[in-house]
C-alpha cells in the first residue's frame, strides 16, 4: 500500500463535457504540463488526499463506480499521475 497526494490546491481544474462525456482537463501552472482525465480518473485522483491509502482509494472507488480495483491498479495510476507531476508522495 503506497500514499500520494493529489495536487489539487496548485493545480487548474476545468470541467468540460463533451457529447454527454463529462471530463477535467488538469493543468500545473508551474510547469505548464496539461492532461484530460475523465471522469473516473478524477474521482480517483481525488481520493488521493494523502491520507488514504491505494488500498482504501481501491475500495472506495470500486464501490462508487460499480468496477473492481485493486491496490495496484490505482498503485500504477498514481505512478502515471506522480509522472505528470500532479501527484506527490506522501
Amino acid at each position: 500500500m503506497s500514499t500520494y497526494r493529489f495536487r489539487s490546491k496548485e493545480l487548474r481544474v476545468t470541467r468540460n463535457q463533451t457529447g454527454g462525456v463529462t471530463y477535467y482537463v488538469i493543468e500545473d501552472p508551474t510547469s505548464g504540463v496539461r492532461h484530460r482525465l475523465y471522469e473516473l480518473e478524477y474521482e480517483a485522483a481525488r481520493l488521493l488526499d494523502g491520507r488514504r491509502g491505494t488500498d482504501k482509494v481501491a475500495r472506495m472507488v470500486s464501490k462508487r463506480m460499480g468496477l473492481d480495483l485493486t491496490d495496484e491498479d490505482v498503485d500504477r495510476y498514481a505512478q502515471q499521475l506522480l509522472a505528470l507531476g500532479f501527484v506527490e508522495k506522501a
